[in-house]
């Protein structure tokens, strides 16, 4: 039953995670199938949703990321069981592999979405418009996106998956000091947009905004160079988190 559930929630997330992106260019998506005539390529939609701060694509996602596995400590808190099942377990352990499947719930649900995305439109529209690239090719991987879509796209939904598996892990650290789940549901939403006014008032580089580089928008040239900045960030956030949630339960195990 609890694997149903969870499934349910993943195939709900991916669902709506596709349809994200679109409503984004929602005029402009819609047009396209009104006038019969094909207005623009798929990585416009992308670009508009994902990459160039959206608002479904770069605040209501990060939501999405967090309703497979980010409140299960919420649900056994609840519920009165979370002692234990972390006697059984034993706390590292249950620390650990809460991470992971929060992680990979929320990796895929964002990583899923974006695939069923560029399957529904990529027999639709094309993949890039090459008349284009004078207007993307500040961005990195500009140069794929323009000899090679496919591995463009394949980049960016590995930047999608670490975007989900972050936003999930920090929503799940955050349940066990607030084990509310809508407020678990919300606190990606509420820490990006804190994080991005802070950036703006103290006048952060676009290059270095690890938003900015986690979705594609900025970073270095080099793709080695970009993709290992990524994944020491998320990881780097993730082990943090790690440690800020066993430190909690920790404290819980001992003072309740």
């Amino acid at each position: 039953m609890v694997n149903e559930k969870v499934f349910f929630k993943l195939f709900t997330g991916m669902i709506l995670t596709c349809f994200c992106i679109p409503i984004d260019s929602i005029d402009i998506f819609i047009s396209s199938f009104i006038d019969n005539q094909v207005l623009t390529d798929v990585h416009y939609y992308w670009f508009n949703s994902l990459i160039f701060a959206g608002v479904y694509g770069s605040s209501f996602i990060c939501i999405l990321s967090t309703v497979v596995y980010s409140d299960m400590f919420c649900q056994e808190y609840d519920s009165g069981i979370w002692r234990y099942v972390i006697a059984r377990t034993g706390k590292l352990k249950y620390v650990v592999k809460g991470f992971i499947k929060a992680f990979l719930g929320g990796g895929i649900t964002l990583c899923g979405g974006g695939f069923l995305f560029l399957l529904m439109t990529c027999p639709i529209f094309p993949i890039f418009d090459v008349d284009r690239y004078s207007e993307i090719s500040i961005l990195p991987f500009s140069h794929i996106l323009k000899s090679s879509p496919e591995i463009y796209f394949l980049v960016m939904l590995f930047l999608l998956f670490l975007t989900g598996g972050l936003w999930s892990c920090v929503s799940y650290c955050f349940s066990s000091y607030v084990p509310i789940k809508k407020m678990v549901y919300l606190f990606p939403f509420i820490v990006r947009f804190i994080m991005g006014r802070i950036m703006v008032i103290l006048k952060i580089p676009n290059e270095w905004r690890f938003d900015f580089i986690l979705c594609g928008r900025s970073g270095p040239r080099s793709e080695l160079a970009y993709i290992a900045i990524v994944l020491i960030g998320v990881f780097g956030v993730v082990l943090f988190c790690g440690c800020l949630f066993y430190k909690k339960i920790k404290w819980r195990i001992e003072n309740e």
